[in-house]
């Protein structure tokens, strides 16, 4: 098994390198790139993707966890909807969510793990995620846990995520057209009705 880790940070990246040389965290090659430099040919090959990968926490937990089989995880920038932040929101130019989508699309890996701010859920940041992923024949769970919830001193909340293509039963990329930020609301349910529409049909196929 092979991963691939993309984290822009020289410091996180030596640390990676020192990881997967100790033999705590998976083998694999670390890419120093700005995810918006990554083409999907570029993934192939490897079983385990990990965006902004840091000292490689999400591919500790996995093998702690004991997971097998191909996968991805992301935790993606949370500057732009921090409450210690600016606050830009999607405005923000390091709001990356559009660049890792278009991966997704190109790639279409079964399983994804992230985790973002809490506060990016009133930015719309997880609607966007989620109707985009069921566009994409996804289906999309999450939570928002606390470090108080692993006995820590302080609260923390985080946003957790997962997609997984399989639980759906998708066979196709189902209504395709582009990557698309959904901030109305009436069109924000249209979307998940025709993602569950597309789903539906898939099934009886």
């Amino acid at each position: 098994m092979t991963a691939y880790y993309n984290e822009l940070d020289p410091k996180a990246a030596a640390w990676l390198r020192q990881l997967i040389k100790n033999g705590d965290i998976t083998d694999g090659e670390v890419d120093e790139r700005s995810i918006i430099e990554v083409d999907g040919s570029d993934l192939r090959g490897f079983e385990r993707v990990h965006f902004f990968a840091g000292i490689g926490t999400w591919d500790f937990c996995l093998n702690n966890a004991g997971w097998s089989g191909p996968v991805w995880t992301a935790s993606l920038p949370c500057q732009p909807f921090s409450v210690a932040g600016s606050q830009k929101g999607k405005d923000d130019e390091r709001h990356l969510l559009p660049h890792f989508l278009e991966l997704v699309e190109q790639c279409r890996p079964d399983t994804i793990f992230g985790e973002q701010v809490e506060s990016a859920i009133r930015h719309e940041w997880l609607d966007d995620l989620q109707t985009n992923m069921e566009r994409e024949g996804y289906t999309v769970g999450h939570c928002v846990l606390g470090a108080h919830s692993v006995g820590k001193a302080h609260i923390r909340k985080r946003l957790y995520w997962v997609a997984d293509r399989r639980a759906s039963n998708a066979k196709s990329c189902g209504d395709r057209g582009g990557l698309r930020q959904v901030s109305n609301p009436d069109e924000k349910q249209q979307a998940h009705e025709k993602s569950r529409e597309n789903q539906t049909e898939q099934s009886v196929n």
